[in-house]
């Protein structure tokens, strides 16, 4: 097995939109998916086009009312390449006989390559070859490249290339009420300079995006050449006689620009210029193989004697970086849950990030500063959240898209019931207290003072103004409560017998709350004194507020049953259990249970039942001693057993219903089985690959569940985290993995990390940061000069 190369062997129609997503190729700025060229969007094949941080809203009638929604926009499709012999039709995969497939994605190099030889129905046999590429150098430029070689036959061929405005957004079938085009064509032509251009805008938020393509055709006799404007398709249309056995080559090469772009001053010149100065095919794709043979030099993680797992593992950093890569820095925009491949969550932005940061703070700690400057010049809007529902501070979204609003649908469709519900999701708020978090672990890592100073101590004050405006003291108890909330479960939305949503307690978040208000002390702490003083003044922060906010760190109340066993919310020890097994049986998956139960007229507020990890997602976020500090401060019992005891517990009523679940159930096990933690690891590698049919991953990979074994691989197996301004790193490898190999950027310095299960290895380079303090395995060792150090495990 190549543990580089993704490869399909068959064509199967039914996995091909599963396929695309998984193909698709992107560079931060935009991606396409792994539709073939020939394809539209019919009859299984999806050809998508997405701009990061673009969006569009528009409103429907939904479950009979008026729903206004915003979405990611899947643009004019510059793949469109097909070709017809003199007597045929044009080409499709589904019209011929197929003799051999092969498609391969080749994360190394960053490409997508096809291989076909095929017989049309009137014995024709022909090979067909394709390779494509978005750059990874040069961010607005993409090519693809065809070789068509005739083996029995020869004769007039008809070429034609276009630029597809026929699109729309019809990736999801539960969004088919909302599904809909979300730009209008405004100019199409051809440059005199020989290539097609469209100019197309969005229809609410009036984005201009200019597209020009230009095409390429060498071998055979060309006997004219001509454009075309066909309904929604701009065409250059080739007719040429082929010879049997010679080949013909035919290389598109597309620009792209929106009007939103840095250092332009219109989308269509800029188009002009980039495609005057592309170069050919093989000139894009050197300079493109080199973009990403520096990206993996550095991002890389290596395993020993486990190759589909390696594989897998290159798979999920592949579409990690190329949604978060180094061109994330210019733009205004974060990581959507399934990145750029596809439009289920509609682009938007949930918490995805929080499993991702730690890895992109030390690779990338540019794409994870943009990612935290995306939340905050959402500030102003995060601020209009927090006071409408009559609270201080600033209140992140559940769901953001362009501008920060709530983005969270009123409904949501029940595929069991075959209607629509409503949609209650709005009211988590505990990724406020993810945000602060990675804010915090962004600077533990990069010792950016310049951003916290900015942006990281603003949003970090506010965040904790806001749980603590949202915390209410029961005077008889001493106990400080939030209401109103749900938690990262999802299942759970309210009480059985309440007339409103919401939950009260939930343990997840009012730890949260607690953490980020004793982070928010540790950032003041940190600032320099005139820094701290003029944030304080320019909040009206006064001792007062930090007086309080330091009493509900100590008074926060977290609901227990059964002695030690830690409530997922209050009242959850009243909950019915579910007979899972009498489910499993009537079903089969019951990982959407509570839509199961909604078209079956029950609730799954009524049951002990979860989607994912609540109260364990603590335990991926904090380390054992943090959640001991924060427990003995609030005056409740912690230790290891409760915590093992409470694992025990959840995992029996947890159905996996969301990819992150096996991520997060991998983490628990990891210090008390590890076997068993390899196991839900190696199951959320492969889930997007391996669970193509009946999978969601055609709307999108999971990319959020991606970073997840990644972040797994980095700060669980390989321990490597920042804490109190030192880098630690305390390796346990499970005992499937004979080795772990890594780099690492801490404060400036590279870090090379080799692990095997009994020896640990740290070459550090040298940096602005001398003395460099590593932790390793809870002693200390200072590193004066570069130098590399071996350590015995």
């Amino acid at each position: 097995m190549n543990e580089w190369k993704l490869t399909f062997d068959n064509w199967d129609i039914k996995d091909q939109k599963a396929r695309e997503a998984l193909c698709t190729l992107g560079n931060g700025y935009w991606a396409t998916r792994g539709a073939f060229e020939e394809a539209t969007q019919h009859h299984g094949h999806y050809p998508g086009t997405y701009i990061a941080g673009v969006f569009d809203r528009c409103e429907r009638i939904i479950a009979g009312e008026t729903v206004s929604h915003e979405t990611i926009v899947n643009w004019p499709n510059w793949l469109y390449l097909t070709f017809a012999m003199e007597d045929g039709d044009w080409f499709s995969m589904e019209q011929v006989q197929v003799n051999t497939f092969r498609q391969e994605l080749d994360l190394q190099r960053g490409v997508l390559s096809r291989h076909i030889r095929f017989t049309d129905p009137k014995g024709r046999e022909t090979i067909l070859q394709s390779i494509r590429l978005v750059h990874m150098e040069h961010s607005h430029l993409a090519a693809l490249q065809w070789t068509l070689t005739p083996l029995n036959w020869s004769g007039r061929l008809h070429v034609r290339s276009a630029l597809d405005s026929g699109i729309g957004n019809g990736n999801v079938d539960r969004y088919r009420e909302m599904n809909a085009k979300h730009f209008r064509l405004l100019d199409s032509g051809f440059h005199k300079q020989g290539w097609l251009y469209v100019v197309t805008e969005t229809l609410q938020s009036q984005i201009r995006l200019a597209q020009g393509l230009r095409t390429h055709v060498s071998g055979g006799h060309l006997l004219f050449q001509r454009n075309l404007q066909e309904r929604d398709m701009t065409i250059e249309e080739f007719v040429l006689d082929i010879q049997e056995q010679a080949p013909l080559q035919i290389v598109k090469t597309v620009a792209l620009y929106h009007s939103r772009d840095r250092g332009i001053s219109k989308p269509l010149e800029a188009v002009h210029h980039s495609l005057a100065s592309a170069g050919s095919f093989e000139q894009l794709f050197s300079s493109h193989q080199n973009a990403w043979d520096r990206i993996w030099d550095m991002t890389d993680l290596r395993i020993q004697n486990r190759p589909e797992d390696q594989l897998m593992l290159r798979l999920h950093l592949f579409h990690l970086l190329q949604t978060a890569s180094p061109h994330l820095t210019d733009l205004d925009a974060s990581l959507p849950a399934r990145g750029l491949t596809g439009e289920m969550y509609q682009g938007h932005i949930f918490w995805d990030d929080v499993f991702a940061l730690p890895f992109l703070t030390m690779r990338v700690p540019r794409a994870a500063r943009a990612m935290l400057l995306y939340r905050s010049r959402r500030q102003q809007q995060a601020g209009a959240q927090a006071r409408q529902h009559g609270l201080q501070g600033i209140r992140f979204p559940w769901r953001s898209g362009s501008d920060g609003s709530e983005q969270t649908p009123r409904f949501q469709w029940n595929p069991y019931s075959q209607h629509w519900i409503e949609d209650h999701t709005h009211l988590q708020c505990h990724q406020n207290a993810a945000i602060v978090y990675q804010i915090w672990k962004y600077y533990q890592a990069t010792a950016d003072l310049e951003f916290l100073r900015a942006h990281g101590g603003l949003l970090t004050l506010q965040i904790a103004r806001f749980w603590s405006s949202l915390a209410t003291l029961d005077e008889m108890s001493g106990r400080y409560h939030i209401r109103g909330v749900m938690g990262p479960d999802e299942f759970h939305t309210g009480y059985p017998d309440s007339p409103t949503p919401g939950l009260q307690d939930n343990a997840y978040t009012n730890v949260m709350a607690v953490w980020t208000l004793q982070c928010a002390r540790h950032v003041l702490q940190t600032l320099p004194d005139y820094s701290r003083q003029q944030l304080m003044e320019i909040l009206s922060i006064d001792h007062s507020d930090l007086k309080h906010w330091e009493n509900i760190t100590r008074h926060m109340f977290v609901p227990f049953h059964e002695n030690d066993l830690i409530s997922q919310f209050a009242g959850y020890e009243n909950l019915q259990e579910l007979d899972v097994n009498a489910y499993q049986a009537r079903y089969g998956d019951i990982r959407r249970i509570d839509h199961i139960l909604e078209a079956e007229g029950d609730t799954v507020n009524r049951y002990k039942i979860s989607k994912q990890p609540d109260v364990l997602m603590l335990c991926y976020l904090l380390t054992v001693s943090e959640l001991q500090s924060i427990f003995a401060n609030l005056g409740y019992p912690f230790s290891l057993s409760l915590l093992q005891k409470n694992m025990a517990y959840y995992q029996e009523r947890t159905t996996h219903g969301s990819t992150l679940s096996r991520v997060v159930y991998g983490w628990i096990h990891a210090r008390s089985d590890r076997s068993g933690s390899w196991a839900c690891l190696a199951e959320a590698l492969g889930q997007d690959v391996h669970k193509i049919k009946g999978g969601s991953t055609g709307e999108g990979i999971h990319l959020g569940a991606m970073a997840g074994t990644i972040d797994l691989m980095q700060r669980c197996y390989g321990g490597i985290d920042c804490e109190d301004n030192v880098l630690t790193v305390n390796p346990r490898l499970p005992e499937t993995l004979e080795g772990l190999a890594m780099k690492v950027e801490y404060r400036q310095h590279q870090i090379k990390v080799q692990i095997t299960p009994s020896s640990l290895s740290l070459d550090v380079s040298a940096g602005p940061n001398f003395p460099l303090v590593i932790n390793v395995r809870g002693t200390r060792y200072v590193f004066g000069t570069p130098t590399q150090q071996d350590f015995t495990l």
